[in-house]
C-alpha cells in the first residue's frame, strides 16, 4: 500500500510524456472511448511512419476524430492515435477542478497516470487511493475527460488487471456517478471497436486487429459491469441493437445516423449485434 502511495505521489509530482493511444477499433474511446474502434499500437515511430497504409492512418484519423467530437482530424493525429510518442501532449491534472477542465489530450495524461495506480491496485486486490478516486471521479465527469480516460484504460496492456473479475468498485462508480457523457460513450466504444477490429482484418492489419478486438474486449466487460448499474445504459444498448439488427421496423434513429457516419457494412453490423445482443438477455 505504501509502495502504491509513493507511485501516486510520484506519478503527481512529475509530468512525463504521453503515449496517445486511442481505442481502435478498439475503437474507444469515439471513445470510445469513444471510443470510436480505438488502437493501442506499440510500432516503432519509424515503422509506421515508414510501413503504414495511408488508408491505416486515415481510418486512425476517423476514430481521433470521433474522439475530438466531430472535429476535423488530420493524418498526423491519425499517426499518434496509432501510437506515436510525438512528445508532451498535454498535461496531467492534481486537483479535482483542474481534472474536470481537463482537455482530451490533458485527460490522456492524467488517465495514463490514474490507470497505472488502479492497476496497481487490483493486481494487489487492494482499494484505489481516495486521492487518485476523487481525480478519476472529477476527470470521468465531462466529456473531454471521459474520452481521454476511455482511450487510455481500454487500449494500454498494463492495464490487464483492471478488467479482472471483480472488477474495481471506485471505477464502477466514478462512472455511474455521471451518466452523461458516460453512455453514449460506452456503447460506442464496444460498437466502434467491434467495427474496426473487421476492418483492420479486411485491410490485413492482424495487429491493428488484435488492438481493436482488446479495446472491445475490455469495453464490453464494462458494459455488462455498468448496463443495469448506470441508468439509461441498457436503453443506449437496446437502441443501437435496433439499429444493427436486420429487419427492425423501427430502428432507433440516432443508432442508424451513427452506423451510416462511419460507414458500417452489413457483416460490421452483423459482428456488432452478436457481440452487444447477449449482454441484454435478463438472467431469470
Amino acid at each position: 500500500m505504501e509502495e502504491r502511495s509513493r507511485m501516486w505521489s510520484g506519478a503527481r509530482a512529475r509530468r512525463s510524456p504521453l503515449v496517445a493511444i486511442v481505442l481502435a477499433g478498439a475503437c474507444l474511446s469515439h471513445v470510445l472511448i469513444c471510443f470510436a474502434p480505438w488502437n493501442h499500437l506499440r510500432r516503432p515511430r519509424a515503422d509506421l511512419a515508414l510501413g503504414a497504409r495511408s488508408s491505416d492512418l486515415e481510418e486512425e484519423a476517423k476514430i481521433r476524430q470521433s474522439l475530438e467530437g466531430g472535429k476535423s482530424a488530420s493524418l498526423r493525429h491519425g499517426a499518434v492515435a496509432a501510437g506515436h510518442e510525438d512528445g508532451e501532449q498535454g498535461a496531467a491534472a492534481t486537483t479535482e477542478d483542474e481534472a474536470k477542465a481537463s482537455s482530451f489530450e490533458d485527460a490522456q495524461v492524467l488517465g495514463k497516470k490514474l490507470g497505472m495506480v488502479l492497476a496497481a491496485s487490483c493486481a494487489a486486490g487492494e482499494p484505489m487511493p481516495e486521492e487518485a478516486v476523487k481525480l478519476l471521479r472529477a476527470l470521468v465527469s465531462t466529456t473531454a475527460g471521459a474520452r481521454g480516460w476511455f482511450v487510455t484504460l481500454l487500449t494500454d496492456p498494463a492495464f490487464d488487471a483492471v478488467f479482472q473479475s471483480p472488477v474495481d468498485e471506485s471505477l464502477l462508480d466514478a462512472i455511474s456517478a455521471s451518466p452523461e457523457p458516460n453512455i453514449r460513450l460506452m456503447t460506442m466504444n464496444v460498437a466502434m471497436s467491434t467495427a474496426t477490429e473487421l476492418a483492420h482484418l479486411e485491410r490485413g492489419n492482424p495487429d491493428l486487429a488484435a488492438a481493436s478486438r482488446m479495446t472491445r474486449d475490455r469495453s464490453t466487460v464494462l458494459l455488462a459491469e455498468l448496463l443495469d448499474r448506470l441508468p439509461g445504459l441498457r436503453e443506449s444498448v437496446e437502441a443501437l441493437l435496433s439499429a444493427v439488427q436486420p429487419g427492425e421496423a423501427e430502428p432507433a434513429e440516432e443508432w442508424v445516423k451513427f452506423c451510416r457516419k462511419w460507414g458500417y457494412n452489413a457483416e460490421q453490423k452483423e459482428a456488432i449485434r452478436k457481440q452487444i445482443e447477449p449482454l441484454l438477455v435478463r438472467e431469470g
